[in-house]
């Protein structure tokens, strides 16, 4: 079964904070009121149907109060550790704030919690591109595009997946230039240096 998600990364969210065209999508986008994924390894958790995940933490983040939303998500978490809405809104914040590592620890969580969520893996995959490690996020780019069944989704992953694999073709060619340098001027062939100066 795929995951619904809409357009759920950080960055997106940044640039639909307060607007009434959002898109209401499941995962992080919206608090995972009711059980989305039939019982499939999603727990419904009591706290879900408290005012949490709508007034308090979610305000907070579309307020910009990264620090106030973190900290209403830690006295729900500290009550029940599995409570999807708080996991999601820790890791909105802590991307926010640039905890990149957190952020990558929460959504391990959350994906141990319901691993067919596509936006999890988007996300834990930005975060792990900030931090550098980028097979890692390649990896958790191509699984939610295959858990996904919505375009938007979809080409807005795809986008980082290219941009990941551009920079690494890119790379490679700058280590293979570097190397003909190197060559070009042991061998004394500054013909050749030349030419690789030029392109």
């Amino acid at each position: 079964m795929k995951g619904k998600s809409g357009i759920t990364s950080p960055a997106y969210l940044a640039q639909t904070v307060g607007s009434e065209r959002a898109p209401k999508a499941k995962g992080f986008s919206a608090s995972l009121g009711v059980n989305d994924f039939g019982g499939a390894g999603v727990r419904k958790s009591a706290l879900l149907a408290s005012p949490f995940a709508d007034s308090t933490a979610r305000n907070m983040l579309h307020s910009y109060d990264w620090k106030g939303a973190l900290e209403s998500c830690r006295k729900v978490l500290e009550h029940d550790p599995d409570h999807l809405g708080a996991l999601e809104v820790s890791a909105q914040a802590l991307w926010f704030v640039g905890r990149y590592d957190e952020v990558v620890a929460t959504t391990n969580r959350l994906l141990m919690l319901n691993p067919l969520e596509p936006g999890y893996r988007y996300t834990r995959g930005m975060a792990l591109m900030s931090m550098g490690h980028l097979v890692r996020a390649a990896d958790d780019f191509r699984q939610a595009i295959t858990q996904s069944d919505d375009p938007r989704f979809i080409l807005q992953v795809q986008n980082a997946l290219t941009a990941i694999e551009e920079y690494q073709r890119g790379g490679l060619d700058r280590i293979m230039r570097m190397k003909a340098m190197r060559l070009a001027r042991k061998s004394g062939d500054y013909t050749r240096l030349a030419d690789d100066n030029v392109n």
